[in-house]
């Protein structure tokens, strides 16, 4: 026969009007401190330097991956993208499978005594933006259709480039400057060899970020 407790607790889940960490405290008047399966998700965001993000838990005053539990209902990639959200302020959109983490590895003992098994879902995000990234951003913002969108960003490119090729510099004040800078013949020293060599003269195109674009950022 099922305990009052426990009814009550699956009629509650049944319509959904119990959050997770209410759960989980309900599951603990019933079970103390013995170990419970705990089902979640965590990311690992790269920056376009493959650089790791991660984030300060105050509670045990450890560095790790943004993540936590499932909520009820939940998929683990809502779980992931919430968690990141929460933790982080930022929007996963290409969430990749990275791996699935279980066993006695993850079980893990807190400072007051509850146990836990987690089995943990582990995604990849990098946070970059690509071109169709950019074309949807830009038919957001100005109520153009993508196509339209598209055709508007390519003759900026083209537009850039040109202006580039014939030695201007193309300005849009508060976001930037694009020009070419030339380098002059200059001498190295080849890594391998370490033998001296002339580096040829070059033309590079640069980009310097304008007052406003810089204050956005920060």
């Amino acid at each position: 026969m099922l305990s009052i407790a426990y009814a009550d607790l699956l009629r509650d889940l049944a319509n959904k009007e119990i959050k997770m960490a209410d759960y989980i405290m309900e599951l603990r008047k019933l079970v103390g401190t013995r170990p419970l399966i705990m089902p979640g998700a965590n990311v690992i965001i790269l920056d376009r330097e493959g650089k790791v993000l991660l984030h300060h838990r105050s509670d045990m005053d450890l560095w790790g991956l943004p993540g936590g539990f499932c909520e009820l209902g939940e998929t683990v990639e809502e779980t992931a993208a919430r968690e990141v959200f929460e933790e982080v302020g930022l929007t996963c959109k290409r969430l990749k499978l990275f791996n699935v983490y279980s066993g006695e590895k993850q079980h893990f003992k807190y400072p007051h005594g509850d146990e836990v098994y987690n089995v943990t879902v582990t995604f990849m995000e990098k946070f970059e933006m690509n071109k169709a990234d950019l074309v949807t951003s830009i038919a957001e913002k100005s109520g153009l259709p993508k196509k339209d969108s598209e055709a508007a960003l390519n003759a900026f490119v083209t537009a850039v480039e040109e202006g580039l090729t014939k030695g201007e510099k193309v300005v849009l004040v508060g976001f930037g400057t694009f020009e070419a800078k030339k380098r002059a013949a200059r001498k190295g020293r080849n890594p391998q060899t370490k033998k001296e060599i002339l580096i040829p003269a070059s033309t590079a195109p640069v980009f310097k970020a304008g007052k406003t674009l810089k204050e956005k950022v920060q």
